[in-house]
């Protein structure tokens, strides 16, 4: 956590990136992230963390950067998966 926090300036800086929310999983990492002075900051837990990460490949989303993730997650076109489609829920 510190390493990334520690880049991320220069990253925004070269990149033009002016907002940012910092995730990190759990409240010691949170608090490592506020001593870079970031003002959005969320702290998920570990489920909730990977279920984020996986969504962000999944859907290729371009404006989210993971800046490090340990688990083999693997990108594959949902509908191309064979016994997958798309239910409707409603909530």
């Amino acid at each position: 956590m510190y390493r990334a926090m520690s880049f991320l300036p220069a990253y925004r800086e070269k990149h033009g990136i002016t907002e940012v929310v910092v995730i990190v999983v759990g409240n010691g990492c949170r608090q490592v992230a506020e001593m870079f002075g970031e003002a959005d900051i969320v702290a998920l837990c570990d489920t909730e963390m990977d279920e984020l990460v996986q969504a962000i490949i999944f859907t290729r989303e371009a404006d989210c950067i993971i800046a490090h993730h340990d688990l083999p997650y693997k990108v594959a076109d949902f509908f191309d998966l064979p016994g997958w489609g798309v239910v409707e829920v409603n909530a």
